[in-house]
């Protein structure tokens, strides 16, 4: 009895059951068929890498200089891009002269200039301050 209702459902449904069995070798040949063209070249979705920026050359007087002298300098500190340079005496510091030695851009508040720095800013820090 459970055979002969079978066998009616698959005479009644055969249409769909057809198109769903070459949808679903379709299917599985554009995997296939897409898993050899990734495999052969890289794929689309994957992000660049990052072109390596070069060190630029710190010139520690320089920067100093721009900060109002070494004696002006009351504490610095790295986070990240940034370097944060408390100063005694803020009308000393030139932040335009900054930006003419590589600095990015800077943020000025009362006592603190902070110091942006795009890429390398560990190293620019390290050459400046001694490490």
């Amino acid at each position: 009895m459970v055979v002969s209702e079978f066998g009616d459902f698959v005479n009644a449904n055969l249409v769909w059951i057809i198109i769903l069995g070459v949808a679903l070798l379709l299917f599985i040949a554009a995997l296939i068929v897409f898993r050899i063209r990734v495999g052969a070249g890289k794929p689309k979705w994957k992000k660049k890498k990052k072109e390596e920026i070069p060190l630029p050359s710190v010139d520690k007087s320089e920067y100093l200089l721009a900060l109002g002298g070494e004696d002006n300098i009351l504490s610095k500190q790295l986070t990240g891009s940034r370097i944060s340079v408390k100063l005694a005496d803020m009308e000393k510091a030139d932040p335009e002269k900054l930006l003419q030695a590589g600095v990015s851009s800077y943020i000025k508040m009362s006592d603190r200039l902070i110091l942006v720095i795009k890429a390398h800013a560990e190293e620019v820090y390290n050459s400046i301050f001694g490490g």
